[in-house]
């Protein structure tokens, strides 16, 4: 369904059943029953290697913040990695002229407010490609908060499996470059946004590609600003418990504007888009909306 107003009455209580299932799906999520779980939890931690960081384990001692500066910064996963903060967060990443982290090896990453918060500073790009389960163990706490400063360029993350007790992804892109969201897993805001992602006025394109998405607010949020296209595809079901499925706007600075989605369920709108750019609307679903 496209809907033509944001802004809709006083919300009445969510829907019981939605709020089960995304209780259930959180917990089973946090247990491994999605197909990532199995890999022990170690407390890990990085070191200086190459010019960036090497991060490995078991550790011998208890979890902690693994807060990571470099010019630019480079943070690698080791096989057998893994980490689990109770308080704070599992990665702070700071970088100055670009930022990447990049873990092939399936890492569990859980954190207390966090799993990973990456910010780049400066000129160059901001990438985080985790391949394992990114989760946070605190209500208010978001798997991956990820932001790239107007003089950076692209914004790309690709993940697996996000667990949020807030939001699973929250992306700003002020960069002069393209915002690209992947997660080939499930991703779960338990408090907000499943997936929230922004390209701000100096970006070119907005591009989320995703299966399942579960928002207690909204399930996927899309804000193209930029002077590109803005596309979502999702494969599996999208669910915004309190507000939209998908909600997907392209300012008038953009160009076309492209939904692919199976399912999507929404306490307002399933899909909610608004294209203000040169380009086309497009909104096509294989499922129910």
């Amino acid at each position: 369904m496209i809907h033509d107003q944001v802004n809709a009455p006083p919300r009445p209580a969510v829907a019981q059943g939605v709020r089960c299932r995304l209780a259930l799906t959180t917990a089973l999520l946090s247990m491994g029953v999605f197909g990532y779980g199995g890999r022990a939890a170690y407390a890990g931690s990085c070191t200086v290697a190459g010019g960036g960081f090497t991060c490995s384990g078991p550790g011998t001692g208890g979890d902690v913040t693994q807060s990571l500066t470099g010019t630019p910064l480079t943070v690698t996963v080791d096989p057998g990695f893994g980490i689990n903060v109770s308080s704070g967060n599992a990665f702070t990443l700071s970088g100055y002229g670009g930022l990447s982290f990049t873990d092939n090896h399936g890492a569990g990453i859980t954190g207390g407010a966090a799993g990973i918060t990456a910010r780049n500073s400066g000129s160059g790009a901001l990438s985080v490609t985790a391949t394992g389960a990114v989760s946070t163990s605190f209500d208010r706490g978001t798997g991956i908060y990820a932001r790239n400063d107007s003089s950076g360029t692209d914004l790309t993350i690709a993940v697996a499996y996000v667990d949020g007790g807030f939001s699973g992804i929250d992306a700003t892109n002020s960069g002069s470059g393209a915002l690209s969201v992947t997660a080939t897993g499930r991703v779960i805001g338990a408090n907000e946004y499943g997936i929230y992602a922004r390209n701000n006025s100096s970006g070119t394109d907005l591009t989320i590609s995703a299966a399942d998405v579960i928002g207690d607010d909204y399930g996927i949020v899309a804000r193209n600003s930029g002077s590109g296209a803005l596309s979502v595809t999702a494969t599996g079901e999208v669910i915004g418990a309190r507000e939209d499925g998908i909600y997907a706007r392209n300012d008038s600075s953009g160009t076309d504007l492209t939904i692919a989605a199976a399912d999507v369920t929404g306490r307002y709108d399933g899909i909610y888009a608004v294209n203000s750019g040169s380009g086309a609307l497009s909104v096509t679903a294989t499922g129910a909306v």
